[in-house]
């Protein structure tokens, strides 16, 4: 998922990013965390490669949805 794609389903659930809701799955809520927290690095680190934090972001979300289909 794409950090727009992120930003979006974050938008159409009234999300506010550091903030859990229990309506929400652990992955939303990550990806909520995510989304404030490319924006912060982005802002503050010249370093930060933002293609590489969406690619982790992507791998933790998939494996966050594969455990809760699995039951956890």
């Amino acid at each position: 998922m794409s950090s727009e794609a992120q930003h979006e389903q974050i938008e159409q659930q009234k999300v506010v990013p550091g903030k859990v809701s229990r309506n929400l799955d652990t992955a939303t809520e990550f990806a909520a965390f995510c989304v404030a927290e490319r924006e912060r690095r982005s802002n503050s680190d010249q370093d930060f490669d933002a293609e590489v934090f969406d690619e982790a972001v992507q791998l933790i979300v998939h494996k966050l949805q594969a455990l809760k289909a699995e039951g956890f």
